[in-house]
């Protein structure tokens, strides 16, 4: 039987002592991501460009768990999940990690004018396994 005892918290309405984790907003007792850093940065691609690219040189010498978030370059502030690719909109996101590096990227068909995208990256401590 687990130990009951470290930072708990629960959902409104959900008793502490409850032993179901679906409860739970977070418990010490189970691994969880730790922040190690946010960046953010702008990429913008001309008129008739295809591709951009932001790196982040991250120094943790190995493979950390990330996430990255970009817009639409639409100026909507609308944030998306990366990767993604959107229809009627020939654009694909994406982003990978190495043990120096995270690169976001971006990829974009056809561009009439020129767009500014935001990305945002968390990156983690953790190790991807």
């Amino acid at each position: 039987m687990p130990l009951d005892y470290g930072i708990k918290i629960v959902e409104a309405g959900k008793a502490i002592t409850s032993t179901d984790v679906r409860d739970l907003i977070l418990s010490s007792l189970y691994p969880m991501f730790k922040f190690s850093s946010e960046h953010t940065a702008q990429v913008t691609l001309s008129a008739g460009a295809t591709n951009g690219s932001y790196t982040i040189n991250h120094g943790l010498g190995y493979t950390p768990a990330f996430i990255s978030y970009t817009d639409l370059g639409d100026g909507s502030g609308e944030q998306r999940l990366m990767p993604f690719g959107v229809a009627g909109n020939p654009v694909l996101v994406n982003a990978f990690a190495t043990s120096t590096q995270i690169k976001n990227r971006i990829n974009q068909i056809f561009l009439l004018s020129d767009r500014t995208y935001s990305f945002r990256t968390i990156i983690f401590k953790d190790k991807i396994v």
